[in-house]
């Protein structure tokens, strides 16, 4: 008996992906991550519809993960609408989580990445470091012990702002060539 990843043919490179990821995972997982601090709006209504309508199609899993990493401006009826939003449109998901309850988790992995390979801290306001980046200048500093505080700190104390503005980047050199990239924020 053919399967539907046997005999479908896709309609866009996003299934195009889906099939080709297929190959080495059968199993299609999608997750929607909606930040809790507002309705949502059409395009949040579209995503939900390819994160959900994927999962469906390929007899996957969608997760819902709230992006619930800004305090002051969540709340639960933020998280409640969501929820009944994405039910209206005819969906519901297999799990329901949020980033803060793996903020000791992600932490922990951040500094040991800083610490093993070594990693980079920018202390450069992000203005500054993208200039500097366009320009193929280095566009984050070493760490030093003095920047390890400085960030154990900013973590410690989520609800003041410090200065210099300290930002955990992670440093991806591109194998094409040997661009470095810098995912930040």
């Amino acid at each position: 008996m053919e399967t539907a990843k046997e005999n479908f043919e896709p309609r866009n490179f996003i299934e195009e992906l889906i099939l080709e990821d297929m190959q080495r995972s059968p199993v299609v997982k999608t997750r929607f991550p909606p930040e809790p601090n507002g309705y949502l709006h059409i395009g949040h209504a579209k995503s939900i519809c390819i994160n959900f309508g994927i999962a469906r199609q390929y007899g996957g899993k969608c997760n819902l993960r709230f992006d619930d990493t800004n305090p002051t401006k969540e709340d639960v009826e933020f998280v409640d609408s969501i929820k009944e939003d994405i039910r209206w449109l005819g969906f519901s998901w297999d799990a329901e989580y949020y980033a803060s309850d793996y903020f000791d988790q992600i932490y922990e992995f951040a500094l040991k990445l800083i610490r093993e390979n070594p990693e980079y801290l920018s202390v450069l306001p992000r203005y500054t470091a993208r200039r500097r980046a366009e320009e193929g200048r280095l566009a984050i500093l070493p760490v030093t012990d003095c920047h390890m505080e400085q960030w154990s700190q900013l973590v410690h104390h989520r609800d003041k702002v410090l200065t210099p503005q300290i930002r955990a980047m992670v440093s991806v050199l591109a194998q094409v060539e040997n661009i470095p990239l810098h995912l930040g924020d």
